[in-house]
């Protein structure tokens, strides 16, 4: 490796660390509060590293977003999904069950779940790139695979409705997952137990937008 390599390697290298570093500051104090010297002090690196790479905090919050974004993309399509299947109701179990995997990811770090979760609560510069580039494709989606289930009859908002309810069906019995263990220590709820609850999600979700069709008596 040429001197020119290395350099570039190791400031790679840097880069990366204080993304990561960047990341679980974020994650723990919310973007206000968090401060360039803790950062670059986690990152083992000086303030002036972050201000070489980043220029100022608000550049690398929208940085480390771009960079947890592009993880979460990653792992996403690492979870291929039986292209073959044909039967509608199936097709959304699958990509329920791809969803759950993903939450369940041992590759994940625990910094960026609660860093969106943060940035729903407290909305910042990056929400609507957030909302824009991964809450509202997916959430189209997953509408669309259940309009395929219940067909055309079934109007927009209740198609809306069961979507946001299964994408979040997903995402809590990962967050929630210590707190679930806890209430049901019996119950299957990690990793292993994907499959069953991806298909436990997809008759509950299609069976109460079956049911939204009728009126309360």
């Amino acid at each position: 490796m040429s001197a020119a390599e290395g350099e570039r390697r190791g400031s790679h290298d840097k880069r990366q660390r204080l993304l990561e570093a960047a990341g679980e500051v974020f994650a723990q104090r919310g973007f206000k509060a968090a401060t360039i010297q803790e950062i670059s002090q986690r990152a083992g690196a000086n303030i002036a590293s972050v201000n070489y790479h980043f220029r100022d905090k608000e550049t690398l919050y929208r940085e480390v977003f771009r960079y947890a974004l592009e993880q979460s993309q990653e792992r996403y399509v690492s979870y291929p999904v039986d292209s073959s299947e044909r039967r509608p109701a199936h097709k959304l179990k699958l990509e329920l069950r791809r969803y759950l995997d993903v939450m369940f990811s041992q590759e994940r770090a625990p910094w960026q779940a609660m860093m969106f979760f943060r940035e729903m609560l407290e909305p910042s510069d990056v929400f609507n790139s957030l909302v824009e580039e991964r809450m509202r494709p997916y959430q189209e989606l997953i509408e669309s695979m259940i309009r395929d289930v219940v067909g055309p009859q079934v109007e927009q908002n209740l198609i809306r409705f069961s979507a946001f309810a299964a994408i979040s069906f997903c995402g809590s019995f990962r967050t929630l997952q210590n707190y679930l263990k806890q209430l049901f220590p019996d119950g299957r709820v990690s990793a292993e137990s994907s499959d069953e609850l991806a298909e436990l999600i997809t008759r509950f979700v299609l069976g109460g937008t079956r049911a939204l069709k009728l009126p309360l008596k």
